[in-house]
């Protein structure tokens, strides 16, 4: 299984909640891709809170990114109530 890839528009980041070496993790809000539609016909998602790990893009090089989005991939196929659940990957800046 691969992480989603996730359109940076679809996250608002919060308040910052952690922080180390390679980045920050931030509350945020994902929106869906649209599965309704409202009585005025315009097609809405649901909100998910969620964790975003933001990462320094200065920390990595190539071969580091490359080792992340495997780990992202790994940990999105996990379905466990002890783990959290990787919804997906957002490439480039909001």
């Amino acid at each position: 299984m691969h992480a989603n890839s996730i359109a940076p528009d679809r996250i608002k980041l919060g308040k910052q909640i952690g922080g180390g070496h390679f980045g920050q993790v931030f509350r945020a809000t994902l929106t869906t891709i649209a599965t309704s539609t409202t009585s005025n016909g315009q097609r809405t998602g649901t909100e998910l809170a969620v964790a975003v790990k933001v990462i320094r893009s200065k920390a990595f090089g190539f071969a580091a990114i490359d080792e992340l989005l495997h780990e992202a991939d790994i940990m999105a196929s996990f379905d466990h109530p002890n783990i959290l659940k990787t919804h997906g990957v957002v490439h480039g800046r909001k």
